[in-house]
Formats: C-alpha cells, sequence, structure tokens
C-alpha cells in the first residue's frame, strides 16, 4: 500500500455536532510529512476502519459513513469474503473492543481506471450495521455546495508506512495538513481529471 498519501479518512478540522466529531478529542502537534506521523489517540478517529483478509491480514483502510457503509479506495481491491474492522487502533492488541464486520457488496465507481488511478473510490455496502458507539462511529459525507478553500487545515490517518522503504505500523498513525488546492463538491469532478487526485475529501459538518 503507498505511504499514508491515498488512506481514507481526509479530515478538515472544524467544530461541529453529531457526526464527524469523536468523543476522544485528536492530537496532532504541528505540520509534518505522512512519512513520520504520529501514533493517533485510541479512538480519536472513530470512523477509520481496518480492511481485512479473512486470516486477519490489514491490507487497506477506509471510513464508515454510516451504520450501514463503508468507503474506500477502489485499488483496494475488496471482495465480499474480507472483514471490516471498526474501532481498531493497534493491529498488536487483543484488548480492542473491536467490531468485526462482513461485506455484502462491493461498489467500486464505473469509471475507475487502474492505470490512470482516475476515479479510485468503492463502497462497501455491510452485511450487519455496524453498532455505533464513542470508538466506533460516521464521519460526514459534504454538501453538494460544500467548499474548502486552500489553506484548510486538514489531516490525513491509517496505517500506512511512516517512513520511506519502512515496514507498515500496528499503531494507527495520523498528520495534520495543509490543504493546496480549493475544491468545491460541484466542481471535484474537473479538478480530479485535471490535476488527477485519487482523494475522497471528507469533513466533519
Amino acid at each position: 500500500m503507498a505511504l499514508l498519501w491515498v488512506v481514507l479518512g481526509f479530515f478538515l478540522f472544524g467544530s461541529s455536532f453529531g457526526c464527524g466529531v469523536p468523543t476522544i478529542d485528536p492530537v496532532l502537534s504541528g505540520l509534518s510529512r505522512i512519512v513520520n506521523g504520529e501514533d493517533a489517540v485510541p479512538g480519536s478517529w472513530p470512523w477509520q476502519v481496518s480492511l481485512q483478509t479473512s486470516s486477519g491480514f490489514h491490507f487497506c483502510g477506509g471510513s464508515l459513513i454510516s451504520e450501514g457503509w463503508v468507503v474506500t479506495a477502489a485499488h483496494c481491491g475488496v471482495r465480499k469474503s474480507h472483514l471490516v474492522v471498526a474501532g481498531v487502533s493497534d493491529h498488536g492488541s487483543e484488548e480492542e473492543a473491536v467490531q468485526v464486520l462482513r461485506v455484502a457488496e462491493v461498489f467500486e465507481h464505473p469509471l475507475w481506471d487502474l492505470r490512470t488511478v482516475r476515479n479510485d473510490i468503492a463502497l462497501l455496502k455491510l452485511a450487519t450495521p455496524a453498532s455505533l458507539s464513542g470508538t466506533v462511529s460516521a464521519v460526514c459525507l459534504p454538501s453538494a455546495n460544500a467548499s474548502f478553500p486552500a489553506g484548510s487545515l486538514c489531516a490525513t490517518t491509517g496505517w500506512g508506512k511512516t517512513r520511506y522503504n519502512g515496514e507498515c505500523p500496528e499503531d494507527f498513525s495520523g498528520v495534520r495538513l495543509i490543504l493546496f488546492f480549493g475544491l468545491n463538491s460541484k466542481h471535484n469532478h474537473k479538478l480530479q481529471q485535471s490535476i488527477n487526485l485519487p482523494f475522497l475529501y471528507l469533513k466533519p459538518s
């Protein structure tokens, strides 16, 4: 899996209530690159899920967008035999109260292109809904007219490599970033076609 560059769970800091607001505050000190990202506070990114094989091998990340749906990258190649694990922050821990959920259906973007990495998005319908709690909750999708100006403070999270040519860590990591390109939900498709961004932008309200 790529460093943390293509990890879902892209979060715009702000003040809101309801979805996208963790009960445990995340801690991110200063700005940094994803390589050398810092361990996340357990439970502070409750929408982040781990996608795993039936043997428990983590291969990709995703974001819970409701009790019954997860958004991830199409390049992850999720199949119905794979598992969605919610509420996990440390793959090496046996003490976390995680939820292991099965995948009922996988919907990849019909125009997903592996060669260009365009339209790199997939939706996973869960066989049984997740139980929302302090450590498992959904992130909000942006409204149709949402706008994210350049310079917005954001964060990206996941289990990607934290150093060049390193191993993927067991601990969940996060890093604070500045959004370089302004984004508008109505025109995001044109932006993706012009600069080829394989990201999904999520916000807390």
